[in-house]
């Protein structure tokens, strides 16, 4: 299903410079997306948080947060404001 889903969809690559894509591990869908730093395609950079779900670190910060949504979180950071500089 994952071969037909990329074949058909254009594979997980992206055209996109400057982007980052954040995965989930518990996320179903993060078998489809970019899960490493693509720089052959420009600055893409991607994160998959093990032991997260879907969209998990979209929510606001809490000192509860496990150490890999804010190692994230910041790698995440660190690229958006490399790329406003």
């Amino acid at each position: 299903a994952v071969e037909f889903t990329e074949g058909y969809y254009g594979s997980n690559t992206t055209a996109a410079d400057r982007t980052f894509f954040v995965n989930g591990g518990l996320d179903p869908w993060h078998v489809l997306s970019v899960q490493r730093d693509l720089p052959q395609w420009g600055d893409v950079r991607s994160v998959v948080i093990d032991g997260t779900s879907h969209c998990r670190q979209m929510s606001p910060s809490s000192p509860d947060d496990p150490k890999q949504i804010t190692q994230a979180r910041e790698k995440v950071a660190k690229a958006i404001s490399e790329w406003l500089a």
